[in-house]
């Protein structure tokens, strides 16, 4: 039974009770505190009143945690130091006395430290980290340019030498034939059709006929000089 009161008293469900209760005990203070100084109303009025002391009360007693949690140390005491300063507006309707006084006092004091005590010991067992300063905290937010938004260095491509580019040759026509070599090549290789002479020397098949004619002229002319000797 001791092991598992020790064992809650150390865990986090403990603190987180510990300080609900704290602000449960509290925000009714600035809840009263609200409307006691907000216009006297009757009906629905004055619960609207109520309903908008009760909010106001809530943002402002949980500020302190809600800074905590952040890592927000000086913003966390400030509000705290705003809830001791309602308490003590909130005792201050009783006969002045030391002993009210003093009471008054240390109630004031307590309940807001203890809520910042309670909201670090959560922060800490929730993993964050209470002794960060204010301008630590902005540094940690502060945007760091990712390595995809980092300017890029342009890189020219690698140009390819250009060949200069080769001067088309023209193939020269052959030196056209005379007559007379057209007609000794006729007679070498013993074509005797018009058509293909003309087409072999792209000549006219007049011009083709007249070899013809020509080359057996020369070879009746040869024959009979031979046939004298």
């Amino acid at each position: 039974m001791t092991e598992r009161i020790n064992a809650f008293l150390r865990s986090e469900a403990a603190l987180l009770t510990l300080l609900a209760m704290a602000l449960i005990s509290q925000t009714p203070h600035t809840a009263v505190l609200f409307h006691r100084l907000s216009p006297v109303a009757d009906g629905p009025a004055n619960l609207a009143t109520w309903l908008h002391a009760v909010a106001y009360a809530i943002a402002l007693e949980f500020a302190t945690l809600v800074f905590v949690v952040r890592g927000q140390r000086k913003l966390a005491w400030l509000f705290a130091g705003v809830s001791i300063a309602v308490n003590l507006l909130y005792y201050a309707i009783g006969e002045i006395t030391p002993i009210y006084v003093l009471s008054a006092l240390m109630v004031s004091v307590a309940l807001p430290s203890s809520i910042a005590f309670y909201s670090h010991s959560v922060a800490e067992h929730a993993g964050a980290n209470p002794t960060q300063t204010d301008d630590e905290t902005a540094q940690d937010e502060t945007p760091q340019i990712a390595q995809d938004d980092a300017p890029l260095t342009y890189v020219p491509a690698p140009q390819t030498e250009r060949k200069p580019a080769r001067k088309a040759i023209r193939k020269r026509k052959p030196a056209k034939l005379t007559p007379e070599q057209r007609r000794a090549q006729i007679v070498e290789s013993g074509m005797d059709d018009a058509a293909e002479i003309a087409a072999q020397f792209r000549v006219s098949m007049r011009t083709a006929q007249a070899d013809i004619a020509a080359t057996r002229e020369a070879m009746i002319n040869t024959n009979g000089v031979s046939e004298h000797e």
